[in-house]
């Protein structure tokens, strides 16, 4: 039985790791208070949503899936909460059996602890095909939709009567029935465990059957026949622990999958209360060049601020490459902190805080940004952004998207506008795409009189007030490098 609530085709990847440079890029984006919000204190669902933020889905049809399941679970909040709390207490109940089985070995031991497995997520599952029974109607999604009526329609009531047969036969209440033949040699073979036939009084009677006792205290005759349980048993054991395990499968996938629906709801939830927009974003062919967006805020700052954020509007469809300058502090970093956020909760089929977003997909993101609290010394600094850069480029997949923040500020503009130059070269010639902030004149000056790229210039009044306001423009001469100098190391510039 699959669950397929996050993908049309097959159930989540259980065992997936997080990609390299995770934490830097959770870090760097600012993307905590997003999980933190749609975690809501749960440390399940804080691994769950973070993990599928940074999945980077490629398929923009899994992306729509997830935006008609989110709708759907908007309407049926209590639904979707007691399918991944009937997961959970599943699973919780087999933890116990599991510890109070600890230490237990032997072909019986295993079937025992395969047949308690079952037992109990069949009880589970009992509850959970009733509830899909009765909520189906309300689910108008491929996801829960398609999850209710497969779930009703292969666990019915003949099933469940069945399966709960099967359960009280293997209990062997009363004794184990085993069967034999003969071999060349007179070996016994082919052992199999029968299902017990029980017959009247009269039956067994009339029923001639050769059979004897062992005495209780013939150890040896004991161990022999406990040799003969175990043979017999070996396939019983495999099959419910076949059966158990695809049981426990089914019930990780539906807690998991169910546990990003929540968060997701956690998610809209909160950002209903602030004033920024919200949308659904369209997703696009990976490496299409396109990426346009109206009123783009910051999702991090605005779960973490709850008052009003500035939003921005872009238009860089065709540019692998966007150069954002301009003064310092006036919501350049802000700005690719928005993008960066909002890619990677498009790719999670998550809504953005915009008025209206488009984007193609990409297969990875990676975040350079300055480390401040790195420094020792200029030559050192502008090593350490290297090899960080270098690791970067070897888990670097296709058609990825970088986001540099004031790379290569550490040495002299000369020198660092010529490495960061080559660098953007590079990568945009690869087909990635690459969001750049700088204060580095040269170096934006330099692709802006080759015709490359997008500009963008963090506004600032002719009274020097920032508005946090992030427009179209070439790259200026005014340099605010000493205010970034001191920044990096709190000397004077």
């Amino acid at each position: 039985m699959n669950t397929r609530l996050l993908f049309a085709d097959h159930d989540v990847d259980l065992d997936g790791r997080a990609p390299d440079g995770a934490g830097e890029v959770i870090r760097d984006l600012g993307l905590q208070p997003i999980i933190h919000t749609m975690a809501d204190e749960d440390a399940y669902l804080h691994g769950v949503v973070a993990a599928q933020l940074l999945a980077m889905q490629t398929d923009l049809a899994v992306i729509t899936y997830r935006h008609a399941g989110i709708d759907d679970a908007l309407m049926n909040v209590d639904s979707v909460r007691d399918m991944y709390q009937r997961a959970t207490a599943a699973l919780d109940e087999l933890r116990h059996h599991a510890l109070a089985a600890q230490g237990r070995v032997g072909a019986e031991h295993h079937v025992r602890r395969s047949l308690a497995i079952v037992s109990v997520l069949s009880e589970h599952l009992r509850s959970l095909v009733a509830q899909a029974r009765s909520t189906y109607g309300s689910f108008t999604s491929p996801a829960f939709g398609g999850f209710c009526s497969r779930l009703a329609a292969t666990f019915d009531e003949q099933y469940l009567a069945e399966l709960r047969a099967h359960l009280r036969e293997l209990d062997f209440e009363h004794g184990i029935l085993l069967s034999a033949r003969l071999a060349d040699g007179g070996q016994s073979t082919d052992y199999a465990v029968r299902t017990a036939v029980h017959h009247s009084v009269v039956q067994r009677a009339r029923r001639r059957s050769a059979h004897f006792r062992l005495d209780p205290d013939d150890v040896h005759a004991g161990q022999i026949l406990d040799r003969l349980r175990t043979r017999a048993l070996h396939r019983v054991a495999g099959a419910l622990a076949d059966s158990a395990a695809e049981l426990q499968r089914f019930f990780q996938a539906l807690r998991y999958e169910t546990a990003f629906y929540l968060g997701a709801i956690n998610l809209h939830r909160a950002l209903r209360q602030t004033s920024a927009p919200v949308c659904y974003p369209q997703p696009k062919p990976v490496g299409s060049q396109v990426f346009t967006c109206r009123n783009l805020c910051d999702a991090g700052l605005v779960l973490s601020r709850r008052d009003r954020v500035v939003g921005n509007d872009v238009v860089a469809d065709g540019a692998a490459l966007i150069m954002i300058t301009g003064a310092n502090q006036g919501g350049k970093s802000t700005f690719l902190r928005s993008v960066g956020a909002a890619q990677l909760m498009m790719q999670a089929g998550l809504p953005v805080t915009a008025t209206s977003m488009a984007a193609d997909v990409r297969t990875s993101l990676a975040t350079h940004f300055t480390r401040e609290e790195d420094v020792t010394s200029v030559s050192g600094k502008l090593d350490e952004e290297l090899a960080r850069l270098s690791r970067i480029v070897d888990g670097l997949t296709p058609a990825s998207l970088l986001l540099f923040n004031e790379s290569f500020a550490s040495t002299n503009e000369r020198e660092g506008a010529t490495i960061a130059a080559g660098i953007v070269a590079a990568l945009t010639d690869a087909g990635h795409r690459v969001l750049f902030v700088t204060h580095m004149y040269e170096l934006a000056a330099g692709f802006y009189a080759a015709g490359t790229g997008l500009f963008l210039r963090a506004e600032r009044t002719d009274a020097g007030e920032r508005t946090f306001r992030i427009l179209t423009g070439s790259p200026r001469p005014t340099s605010y490098g000493a205010d970034l100098y001191r920044e990096i190391f709190g000397t004077p510039g």
